[in-house]
């Protein structure tokens, strides 16, 4: 004999089902909206008394999956010989679009020039104190250790690529932005930017500081004896360092950088020839300090080159693509 279900259970069964689909579809609705919130982690860095910067900003997200790291290295002298620091603006841009696109950004020498200072700091030190602060990041949570990428400007290069040799294999990828390929003597010894007077003026110090004339505590033009000399060996071994890394690289260099001459990116292209991941590019139109040197109708003057962010941008997505 078959019992009937009475027509109040038959509802109460409904009513829980209905329950449970709308509690699920409630929880799917959550899940899709839930972001991580974009936040600034502070790095634990030994007391060195710099001016390196202890803070790594974090991008909001929609997962628990690790991000790229990317550590932005600024410029500075002795290429850089602006003292109002006009490049930094750009930086900031590129570094909050990064962020924007979800990277984790480190600007570890954003404050080691400051505005009207031409100060020449020495690139070992310079090196030391980028590593301390890059181990200390790659502790954070939510940083993907697999995937970092050392990107440098100018005289950054220099330092971010030491620190990539450096690094023990720590670092995934490496990028240079307008920097030299040859030892800074004979870049700011090209008679195409400089003056005669200038020129021989430079030409004095640069025979000086390898002879008896001066101690390696001297300061002269700007800087530090010692730093001069280790800023010349360092940088006219750029080409065969970037031989011997074998990690993807990205070279970019302005054909509106007043400051280097276009065979400086020929350089690398030979030095990095046809390694994986990697690409060279003569960005036409841009200048040293990341802006185009005739900007499109309507656009910010002070802006950087939506072009070279571009550049950089998909070759990031192609070395290091950001979480899901």
């Amino acid at each position: 004999m078959q019992t009937e279900v009475p027509d109040r259970m038959r509802m109460g069964t409904a009513l829980n089902w209905l329950c449970c689909i709308v509690l699920a579809g409630a929880v799917c609705s959550c899940g899709s909206s839930f972001r991580f919130p974009a936040e600034v982690v502070r790095l634990v860095l030994p007391r060195t008394g710099s001016e390196i910067v202890g803070e790594v900003q974090l991008p909001a997200r929609r997962t628990f999956a690790p991000v790229p790291l990317v550590v932005l290295v600024d410029d500075g002298p002795p290429i850089d010989i602006d003292p109002r620091r006009t490049q930094a603006n750009q930086i900031q841009q590129l570094q909050a679009t990064l962020v924007s696109n979800g990277y984790a950004v480190w600007r570890p020498l954003r404050d080691a020039w400051p505005p009207d200072s031409l100060v020449v700091r020495c690139p070992d030190k310079l090196t030391s104190q980028v590593l301390l602060g890059f181990l200390s990041a790659r502790n954070i949570r939510g940083i993907d250790t697999a995937r970092v990428v050392f990107v440098g400007f100018g005289q950054g290069g220099v330092i971010a690529a030491l620190a990539a040799e450096r690094s023990a294999g720590r670092v995934h990828a490496l990028g240079l932005v307008n920097t030299p390929a040859r030892s800074v003597d004979r870049t700011l010894l090209s008679g195409t930017f400089r003056d005669s007077v200038n020129l021989r003026r430079l030409e004095q110090f640069f025979d000086d500081i390898w002879t008896d004339r001066y101690n390696d505590s001297d300061f002269v033009m700007n800087g530090r004896v010692e730093c001069w000399r280790s800023w010349v060996v360092l940088s006219g071994e750029m080409t065969d360092r970037m031989a011997r890394l074998s990690i993807p690289t990205l070279a970019v260099q302005g054909t509106a950088d007043s400051l280097l001459p276009l065979l400086d990116i020929e350089r690398f292209r030979r030095a990095i020839g046809r390694r994986q991941l990697s690409q060279v590019h003569t960005a036409v139109g841009l200048r040293h300090d990341l802006r185009d040197e005739i900007p499109d109708p309507g656009q910010d003057k002070k802006a950087i080159s939506p072009r070279f962010v571009t550049i950089v941008l998909e070759w990031l997505k192609l070395v290091a693509p950001p979480a899901g």
